[in-house]
């Protein structure tokens, strides 16, 4: 009978262990809602941004549909691409999976190699009517943005080279700066124009 006495003790403290293991392995209450809390402002933001997106793009469509030309075909080429990316990020953050990010940065690479080869056929169609409309260097530099937009669309679909978020980074910071120079050039140019 002693040794019964002896398992009650020992029973107990065996519980009592796994009781406090098993807290070090959950989340605690505070850590759990937090993070509730934090992916839930994700979504509400994400869904936020997609809703606005949308609503750029019918605005958009409306304003053509009263007046055709209202916005050009690149621009509302851009407001597609810019909800098609929104409803990707919502996506996203609705799955809180690292590879659906993959898929937002497809979509917006994806959406620019549209951008960029709408611009290079504005620009031939216009020099078709009219004569050297376009420049030769300005031409030169929509067939870049348009080689420079496959490469990009190629080296995203390449997993080896956009595993990481910093490549969905740097890729991003290296088309913001590209967008930001070309609209900088563009500014200059009519800076000029206006001084004549």
């Amino acid at each position: 009978m002693p040794p019964q006495k002896n398992l009650m003790p020992l029973g107990l403290l065996i519980m009592s262990l796994a009781v406090v293991a098993m807290n070090q392995f959950t989340i605690p209450r505070g850590i759990a809602e937090q993070t509730k809390d934090h992916a839930d402002i994700n979504v509400r933001y994400a869904r936020a941004l997609s809703e606005l997106a949308k609503h750029e793009l019918q605005q958009a469509l409306a304003e053509n549909e009263k007046a055709t030309g209202a916005f050009t075909n690149v621009t509302v080429e851009r407001l597609k691409n810019n909800a098609l990316i929104a409803e990707e990020r919502l996506q996203h953050a609705l799955s809180g999976k690292e590879h659906s990010l993959h898929q937002v940065h497809l979509r917006e690479v994806e959406g620019n190699l549209r951008i960029a080869e709408l611009n290079l056929q504005n620009a031939l169609r216009l020099n078709e009517r009219l004569s050297r409309m376009v420049s030769e260097d300005e031409m030169t530099g929509l067939r870049m943005s348009v080689e420079v937009a496959r490469l990009a669309l190629e080296r995203a679909k390449d997993p080896a080279a956009t595993k990481s978020r910093e490549a969905h980074i740097e890729w991003q910071f290296d088309y913001l700066r590209h967008e930001m120079l070309r609209l900088q050039t563009r500014v200059a140019e009519l800076e000029t124009l206006a001084r004549r």
